[in-house]
């Protein structure tokens, strides 16, 4: 099964085009159509969150863009041909080439924008919703707790207060655990070395694998950095 491609939604082909008429919702449906060989599913459910987004996609990595669709087209999930070829010194990247529509556009586009560091990338990003949304109507709250009540006195006591504070707005609530998780993604066929900015001097934290990706608790204000691994080789 491969439906999935990694390079799905990403679109470098034009989207200039837009008709006064069209709803956010039918242009991101229109836009998305580019990125697959099917027509436009004019009945398939766009979420009113998802927004359309233009980015300036550096072309210094454009050659990696073209694993990304090369290990699409040839079903190559974990990267194993590109990565025997980069070790081989065989990565001819003139003879990289792929069938999808917008790595044509990407070439061409990089063409027209030759004297530019970056060239336009389009894509769909998810909008946070409002917390007030993530509630539903009244009425479903009243046949809930109306089933429930029966059993449960604290349901019927925390809906009398919600009822009370329904005119107030809507607030997420502010968490004291300020940690969270980073994850480090290795977009490159080099094995890389992530290291932890500590005050003193850099502590490694691992060596991340082409196309790996590594893991590990931090909190806001902490910074890190990747650089290159070497051998005695290299040196």
């Amino acid at each position: 099964h491969h439906s999935y491609r990694r390079t799905n939604n990403l679109v470098f082909c034009p989207i200039d085009f837009l008709s006064p008429t069209e709803s956010n919702q039918q242009r991101i449906q229109r836009v998305l159509s580019v990125t697959t060989t099917n027509s436009i599913d004019h009945d398939k459910f766009i979420d009113p969150n998802l927004e359309l987004f233009t980015f300036n996609f550096p072309k210094e990595y454009a050659h990696l863009m073209k694993y990304y669709y090369n290990a699409d087209d040839t079903m190559d999930d974990n990267y194993n041909q590109v990565i025997v070829e980069h070790n081989n010194d065989d990565d001819d990247d003139e003879k990289r080439t792929s069938t999808d529509p917008n790595y044509t556009c990407m070439i061409e586009t990089m063409t027209i924008n030759s004297k530019r560091s970056t060239i336009p990338m389009h894509t769909v990003a998810y909008i946070h919703p409002d917390i007030e949304t993530y509630y539903t109507e009244d009425s479903h709250v009243d046949s809930m707790y109306g089933k429930r009540n029966t059993i449960n006195n604290g349901l019927s006591l925390l809906h009398s207060n919600q009822n009370k504070d329904k005119n107030k707005e809507m607030k997420a609530a502010d968490l004291s655990y300020k940690g969270l998780t980073a994850k480090f993604v290795n977009l490159s066929p080099n094995q890389v070395n992530l290291f932890w900015d500590s005050r003193t001097k850099p502590i490694l934290v691992g060596t991340i694998q082409p196309f790996e990706s590594m893991m590990t608790v931090t909190f806001p204000g902490n910074s890190f950095h990747v650089a290159p691994t070497y051998d005695e080789e290299h040196a």
